[in-house]
C-alpha cells in the first residue's frame, strides 16, 4: 500500500494530523488499534477537555475548534464553559460517543482512509529515514509505504523503533506520572454536593464554584482523610459533572509505578485500576453526600496513561520556556494549561510549584526527532522535559500539535523537501490560513 502520509494513532493529535494532511491535498492513511477515533478522550474516558483558553481569552483555534463546533452542532457538547474548580480558564464537556462519530465524519469527508483494529509493528527504514511501516492487521502483515510518517501513538512507538532517542519519566529516577482509570457514576444528587460545597468551602480546591454550570469537584479533604480507601494513594476526590443528568466522571484512581510500555505492566495497571475503582465506589456510597444511591455506569475501556516516552527532538521545551513565554520563530501552537504533574510516587500533585498567567508557544522543532528523517511526532510524546509535559500533555494542545504536524507533512511533500526542514514562515502561514490564529512572533 502506498500513501503520501501515514498517521499512526487516532487520538487527539492523530485525528488533527490526518485531517490537516488530507486537506493539504495528500493521500492519508490513519492506523488505529481501536475501532474508533478519540484516543484518550474515548478509550481512556478523559473528561472534560482542558483547555482551549488562556486567562485572557481563547488561544487554541483552527481544526480543534472546528471539532468543538461540530460537537456543539450535533448536540454532543455545550462548547467551552467555565472550569468549576477554577484551575483552568475553561473546560469543554463532550459526549464520547458523539466525539467518535463527529471526528470520523470530519476525517472521512476530507478523504482520510481509516484503518481500525490494526497495530503498528515496525518502521520501514532507508538508513535513518522512515519510509513507511509494517502493520499487523486482522488479515495479517501489511506493509505501507509513505512519503511522511506521523507518530501520534502517544508513546513515540514509531520514533523509538526507528532509532530516535527518548527520555522516560523524571530525570532522577525515571518514574512517570501515575496512570488512572476513569469511571462514571450515575444517580448522583448533585444538589447535595453543591450544598455541601457552599457550607464547607475549606474542603475544596481554592476557587471552586458550587454554582458552576458544569460542576467540577476537587476536594472533600476531611472525608478523605477519615474514610478514604487505603489502596488509593491520593489526598482528595476529583470528579466532573457530565452532560448527562445526575452523572459524574471520576478521575481519582492513581496507579503508581506501572510500566506502561509493556503488556505485563499495563495488565497489572488494569487490574489495580479496577481494585481502586471498586474501593472508591464503596467510599462514595458510604461517606460522600449525594452519592448514597450512586450507580456505576461504566469504566474506561483502557487504563489512562499520562506519560511514557518523550522524544529527543531538535528542540526540547522546558519549564523556563513556559514560565517566561519565550518566543520561537517556528512556533506552531500558542497554548495554555497549568504545569500539572501528578506525583509519580503517589500522594500529592506538583501543580502549585509553578504559576504563570500568559499563554506560551511550542516550536515546530519539538515535533522533529533528532537524527531521524521522514518522521514527525505529535501529541504527548513530543520533545519536552518531564515537568513541562505536565502542561503539554492535555488533549487540546495535542490537537493543535497534530494540526501542525499534518500541515507540515503536506507542505514538505508538495515542495519536495524534508519534513523536518519545512520553513517556519510558510508553515505558520498555512496554519493561520486554516484558522489557527497564531500570534506574531515576539523577539526580545
Amino acid at each position: 500500500m502506498n500513501v503520501d502520509v501515514l498517521v499512526v494513532g487516532g487520538g487527539p493529535a492523530g485525528m488533527m494530523a490526518a485531517l490537516a494532511a488530507a486537506r493539504g491535498g495528500m493521500s492519508v492513511l490513519l492506523v488505529e488499534k481501536n475501532g474508533y477515533l478519540g484516543g484518550s478522550l474515548t478509550s481512556y474516558g478523559t473528561f472534560p477537555m482542558l483547555t482551549f483558553h488562556g486567562p485572557k481569552g481563547q488561544v487554541i483555534w483552527g481544526y480543534p475548534q472546528e471539532l468543538v463546533n461540530e460537537l456543539r452542532q450535533g448536540g454532543f457538547s455545550p462548547g467551552h464553559v467555565a472550569d468549576g474548580i477554577g484551575y483552568a480558564p475553561s473546560a469543554t464537556p463532550f459526549h464520547a460517543e458523539g466525539l467518535k462519530y463527529v471526528s470520523e465524519r470530519m476525517l472521512r469527508a476530507a478523504g482520510v482512509q481509516l484503518l481500525y483494529h490494526s497495530l503498528f509493528t515496525e518502521p520501514t527504514l532507508d538508513g535513518t529515514r522512515v519510509t513507511g511501516a509494517t502493520l499487523w492487521c486482522r488479515e495479517g502483515r501489511v506493509v505501507v509505504n509513505a512519503g511522511v510518517v506521523i507518530d501520534a501513538s502517544g508513546d513515540a512507538e514509531v520514533a523509538a523503533r526507528a532509532g530516535a532517542g527518548y527520555w522516560l519519566g523524571r530525570e532522577e529516577d525515571g518514574l512517570t506520572q501515575p496512570l488512572t482509570t476513569y469511571f462514571r457514576l450515575g444517580n448522583v444528587d448533585l444538589g447535595q454536593v453543591r450544598e455541601y460545597m457552599r457550607r464547607h468551602p475549606e474542603e475544596f480546591h481554592a476557587g471552586s464554584d458550587p454554582d458552576a454550570q458544569f460542576l467540577a469537584v476537587s476536594g472533600f479533604f476531611s472525608l478523605w482523610r477519615k474514610y478514604g480507601p487505603a489502596n488509593v494513594p491520593r489526598d482528595r476526590l476529583l470528579f466532573f459533572q457530565t452532560s448527562l443528568s445526575a452523572e459524574v466522571a471520576v478521575n481519582t484512581v492513581r496507579i503508581v509505578g506501572a510500566n506502561a510500555l509493556t503488556s505485563a505492566g499495563l495488565s497489572a495497571a488494569e487490574v489495580e485500576g479496577r481494585e481502586q475503582l471498586h474501593a472508591l465506589l464503596t467510599f462514595f456510597r458510604a461517606h460522600v453526600p449525594g452519592f448514597e444511591q450512586a450507580e456505576l455506569v461504566a469504566a474506561a475501556a483502557s487504563v489512562g496513561i499520562r506519560e511514557t516516552r518523550r522524544i529527543v527532538g531538535e528542540y526540547t521545551l522546558t519549564v523556563p520556556d513556559i514560565l517566561e513565554q519565550r518566543s520561537f520563530d517556528d512556533a506552531v501552537a500558542q497554548v495554555y494549561y497549568p504545569i500539572d504533574v501528578h506525583a509519580p510516587t503517589g500522594q500529592g500533585d506538583d501543580f502549585h510549584k509553578y504559576t504563570f498567567t500568559e499563554p506560551y508557544a511550542i516550536p515546530f522543532r519539538t515535533l522533529v526527532p533528532r537524527g531521524v528523517q521522514g518522521l514527525l511526532v505529535a501529541g504527548r510524546c513530543i520533545s519536552v522535559s518531564h515537568e513541562a509535559l505536565g502542561s503539554t500533555r492535555v488533549s487540546p494542545i495535542s490537537m493543535a500539535l497534530g494540526q501542525a504536524a499534518g500541515t507540515a507533512a503536506a507542505l514538505a511533500l508538495s515542495r519536495g523537501i524534508e519534513v523536518g526542514s519545512v520553513p517556519a514562515a510558510p508553515l505558520r502561514a498555512a496554519l493561520n490560513q486554516a484558522g489557527a490564529r497564531l500570534p506574531e512572533v515576539r523577539y526580545a
